[in-house]
This record gives C-alpha cells, sequence and structure tokens, in this order.
C-alpha cells in the first residue's frame, strides 16, 4: 500500500513549483467572464487577521492583498504586510498595489479597471 501522505506532500509541491515557475492549475473560461475575460479588469481581494485572545499585546495583525493578473483568472499573486496589532485599516494599501516586477505583466497595469472586493473594512 502507498503510503498517503508522500503522495499528498508531493502533489502539493509539484502545485507550488508549477506556480512559482508561472504555470497556472485552474481556468475559468474567458466567455463565462464578460469585462474580466477582456484582461481588462483585476478581481482584488483584501483582509486583515489579526492575534488571538489572549496573544501578547505586542503581537502583529498581518495584511494581505491578491488579486488576479490573467485573464483566466488563474494567477493570484500574493503579498502580506505585517502591521500594528488589532489595526483594521491597511497601512500600505497603495505600496501593496504597486506593480511587482516578479509577478508583473508589462502594460496590463494601463489597461485594467480595478474592481476591489474588501473584506474587513467598515
Amino acid at each position: 500500500m502507498k503510503d498517503r501522505g508522500h503522495d499528498q506532500y508531493i502533489a502539493n509541491a509539484a502545485l507550488k513549483f508549477n506556480l512559482k515557475l508561472g504555470g497556472i492549475y485552474q481556468i475559468v473560461e474567458s466567455r463565462n467572464l464578460g469585462i474580466v475575460g477582456q484582461n481588462k479588469t483585476m478581481v482584488v481581494g483584501i483582509d486583515v487577521t489579526h492575534p488571538s485572545p489572549g496573544s501578547s499585546s505586542n503581537a502583529p495583525s498581518i495584511s494581505a492583498t491578491v488579486g488576479s493578473i490573467d485573464k483566466f483568472l488563474g494567477l493570484w499573486p500574493t503579498i502580506l504586510r505585517i502591521q500594528r496589532a488589532r489595526q483594521e485599516n491597511v497601512d500600505d494599501l497603495t505600496e501593496m498595489f504597486k506593480s511587482d516586477p516578479e509577478v508583473a505583466i508589462p502594460g496590463l497595469a494601463s489597461k485594467m479597471i480595478l474592481v476591489a472586493f474588501i473584506s474587513g473594512f467598515q
């Protein structure tokens, strides 16, 4: 009998290598996406997570953004930042959305309409 844990580890590692090398392992058919399928829209997610109750008062919160960078919604680079504890607003939101040369598609940002689904803001 095969060691299932080892197989799962190898499969997970392969998915990560694929993504790091620019591969895609999911695709949404562009005909179902409207303007998103025309590569003119970036779908964005933003959230802040906080230390659990009882944590040190110095424990930081973590803010994160993800954004689609291809017309198939298959590539989602993530940016994480540490910020002051229990602060709900993202400190470096503008910086987080500046192009990262490792994930940017040249000229794409100038074509995009930003559609943001923001979680955690009031």
